[in-house]
């Protein structure tokens, strides 16, 4: 038979404010792009806690793409 396995998964209690800015860059406290505009399209934003290994990248986009036609 199958046997079900349990894992605890480490999470904070409290939230950790942190600052995050997503589509647009500061370079020493100045915006890359002029006004700080992203000028096209974010799509399945996924955050880690950890760095990931080329291979996982890899896995994570051949898992997104569409069927090849």
């Amino acid at each position: 038979g199958h046997r079900h396995e349990q894992k605890v998964y480490k999470m904070h209690p409290e939230p950790i404010p942190a600052e995050m800015i997503i589509g647009a860059m500061k370079v020493q406290g100045e915006y890359v792009l002029r006004d700080g505009d992203f000028d096209g399209v974010i799509d399945e934003l996924m955050i880690f806690d950890r760095c990931l290994s080329g291979e996982e990248i890899e896995w994570i986009y051949q898992a997104g793409r569409p069927a090849s036609k």
